[in-house]
């Protein structure tokens, strides 16, 4: 069987990242007893983030904490979790409630059945969007237009 590691990018969600560990510990540990790592990337958060993670890995070897200085950004935390992972299939996960533990699942199932690569998306036909900052959607849509139109 495959491990799962999950990367986590983190910048002042203390209010959230509780609660995105424990759904995501309650869908693959408990549902379904995916083998998994949980990497969270505290990218310099001025708030408690990272007591909140060094809480939950007292309770969970599953999770690990990297706390990085700045620069911050998303990009540089991904990277910097990605330099910790140990396992054969990687989601990168976000920490503000946006994204479905199911959803974790699926990639990982679609990558046992061969694929090489497994891309998900909130904004397409049938998708459901929730708890996504409306400032954030507009402009996502906005960048991923240009973006388009660029290329």
């Amino acid at each position: 069987m495959m491990k799962l590691s999950i990367v986590i990018p983190a910048y002042n969600e203390q209010n959230n990242i509780g609660r995105c560990l424990d759904e995501l510990r309650q869908v693959l540990r408990d549902k379904y007893a995916i083998d998994h790592e949980i990497i969270v990337v505290d990218d310099a958060s001025v708030d408690q983030t990272h007591q909140v993670i060094h809480d939950m890995m007292q309770h969970d070897p599953a999770i690990h904490l990297i706390r990085r200085a700045p620069p911050s950004g998303l990009g540089r935390a991904i990277r910097a979790g990605l330099t910790m992972v140990r396992g054969d299939v990687v989601v990168i996960y976000m920490a503000d409630l946006s994204d479905d533990p199911e959803d974790v699942v699926a990639y990982y199932r679609k990558i046992q059945e061969g694929y090489d690569c497994v891309f998900g998306s909130r904004f397409i036909r049938g998708a459901k969007v929730e708890h996504y900052p409306p400032a954030k959607r507009i402009a996502n849509r906005i960048v991923n237009r240009c973006i388009q139109f660029m290329f």
